[in-house]
């Protein structure tokens, strides 16, 4: 009897366990989703207010066209760009700018006026999710007030009207009364004597007439002072280099390959997405890379933007 119990219990364990156990093919999510307690809704208070959407960085080689900024230096030693509004374009986020020699040029005039504003024109170039801007014009603003309108002239006062009435210019002449023996020059000498009573009054002018106040042209509260002039900079087609690390900060610099005379010194590598893309191939300066690009020059050193990379297969002939 005993086991005949023992017998239905381990069977009746073995087709509870065969009910409970899922499929292969079904889907174990559903079951045990269902088994969880719902989540509840919450619903965002009156005082929430959602933060605001980060700004998009432009596209990697855009360009900015006459764009006004104010340029800032931060602690790490690049010049930020803090870009302003401007009629109907919507703000952007700032951007460092590259070494150039137009940065020189900035970098004198907020030393002298921290606040003055630029108008630049540049390229803009991403590398590890940040903003950079090559400046290729700079434009400096200067606020001036509108000249003032010259005050209208003053009418001219009109001539008082007389207080009595006009008095004849002379006096008429009497005849001379007729007397016999009388001559032609006895007639001539009383009319000269004849003199008037009072001397006449210059003639008056006439008042001139009222010119309303010219018109002045409405003037722009901005002046352009200086534009720098550009830079000058040189292209590198097509030349073998070796990607190493500058020893200053995170720069890398390309060394050109078997210049042993030091005649071309090496060049700083711009912060682009070409240098993004190729760091992780350079291999501590083992591999070669022939590249093209643009050289710019900052305070006595030479960097250049990557245009073109491309690896060098080492065939092991040497």
């Amino acid at each position: 009897m005993i086991a005949a119990f023992v017998s239905l219990g381990l069977c009746c364990a073995a087709q509870a366990q065969e009910v409970s156990a899922p499929a292969e093919d079904e889907d174990v999510a559903g079951p045990r989703l269902l088994g969880q307690p719902a989540l509840v809704p919450v619903t965002p208070s009156r005082e929430y207010e959602a933060p605001p959407a980060r700004l998009p960085l432009p596209p990697d080689g855009s360009r900015t066209i006459d764009r006004r900024c104010q340029a800032t230096r931060d602690p790490s030693g690049w010049v930020l760009l803090r870009f302003l509004e401007q009629g109907s374009r919507r703000s952007e986020l700032p951007r460092w700018a590259l070494p150039c020699e137009l940065l020189e040029a900035v970098e004198r005039t907020i030393a002298k006026q921290p606040e003055t504003v630029f108008r630049i024109t540049g390229e803009n170039l991403l590398y590890r999710d940040q903003g950079f801007v090559l400046l290729t014009k700079v434009t400096v603003e200067v606020a001036v007030s509108p000249p003032v309108a010259a005050p209208p002239p003053k009418p001219a006062m009109p001539p008082a009207a007389p207080t009595s009435k006009p008095v004849p210019r002379s006096r008429p002449a009497s005849a001379p009364a007729s007397r016999p023996g009388a001559t032609s020059g006895d007639v001539f000498q009383a009319l000269l004597r004849d003199k008037p009573v009072r001397p006449l009054a210059p003639p008056t002018r006439p008042a001139d007439p009222i010119t309303p106040a010219p018109s002045v042209a409405p003037q722009v509260t901005r002046a352009v002072e200086q534009t720098f002039d550009a830079d000058e900079r040189r292209m590198i087609v097509d030349r073998v280099v070796r990607l190493l690390p500058a020893g200053v900060g995170k720069w890398k610099e390309a060394r050109f390959e078997a210049d042993n005379t030091l005649l071309e010194p090496p060049l700083r590598l711009i912060p682009c997405r070409t240098l993004e893309r190729t760091e992780g191939k350079a291999e501590a300066g083992r591999a070669k890379f022939k590249v093209s690009g643009l050289v710019t020059r900052y305070k006595g050193r030479q960097y250049l933007l990557l245009r073109k990379i491309v690896p060098v297969r080492d065939l092991g002939q040497f």
